[in-house]
Formats: structure tokens, sequence, C-alpha cells
């Protein structure tokens, strides 16, 4: 059984190239993709996923916002930041995984889009693997998750 995925970027096309590359993982059985982080925490509240991609610069909330937002849900989805944020301010990296990040990756710059698509899936599929590895990542069913306080 494989993870159910959101992306959260406003970038249509980083939007479609995130959700094609994790399709392409064997161990990814669902994407869904937000543009904005307000949208974004309206469908971790909504949806059960088991793992987040986030975007540092969104058009409304911050990733950092983001991710401050989501210390207050209850059973959010480890989340993994893919940012070009992060090449340019090294201090958006530590601040992201002091915030709760699992993992910071940042959007590739290869030599051509097939040569960043190649870096891009190796990356998400070592990390992927690690967190598996370290059971980070869980895919209990959101229909046996009984929220504290609730029968």
């Amino acid at each position: 059984m494989g993870y159910k995925a959101l992306v959260i970027d406003d970038s249509f096309v980083f939007q479609k190239v995130m959700a094609e590359v994790l399709r392409g993982l064997d161990n990814i059985d669902g994407v869904e993709v937000a543009r904005t982080g307000g949208e974004g925490l309206r469908m971790l509240e909504q949806g059960r996923y088991d793992v987040l991609f986030l975007d540092m610069v969104l058009p409304d909330l911050g990733g950092l916002d983001v991710l401050e937002k989501m210390k207050s849900m209850w059973g959010a989805p480890p989340v993994i930041v893919v940012s070009g944020a992060g090449a340019t301010d090294t201090s958006l990296t530590v601040k992201a995984l002091e915030r709760g990040a699992l993992e910071f990756i940042n959007k590739p710059a290869g030599a051509g889009f097939q040569e960043s698509v190649a870096i891009l899936t190796g990356d998400i599929r070592r990390t992927l693997d690690t967190l598996g590895h370290s059971r980070q990542i869980t895919t209990t069913p959101r229909s046996s998750v009984k929220r504290p306080g609730t029968l």
C-alpha cells in the first residue's frame, strides 16, 4: 500500500512535474495538488494524506506559515519541502526544519528539463525510502483514526 501525497506549490508547471514524478514512484498511490497555502491547509483538514510536499514561496501563506499552522493540526503528515528558495536563502532551510519539516529538497537546476526531473525524482525517491524505513509515515485509513475526545 502506497502513500497519498499532497503537493502545495503555486507554479502550475511545477505542480504537473511533481505530480508526474510522484505518480511514477512505486510507493505513491495518489497525488493531489493545492496552489496556495490556505487551500493546502483546507485540504489537509478534509482529507488524509501520508506525506506533504511544500514550496516555501506561496501567494498567500508562505511555507513557514503553513508549517506553523500545521503544528496545531491533529494527525498532520510529515512535510518534505521542495523549494528553490533554499538555494538562495540557507536560513530558510534551517527555519523550515526548525518548524517541523523533515527534509528540504532544492528544486533542481539541471542542464535541461529531463536532467532536472531525473535529479528531482532521485531526491524524492531517496527521501521517501528513508522516511519509509524510519516509519515516520503511517498509512492508517482515516476511518479508523479516532481524534482525541471522540468515540
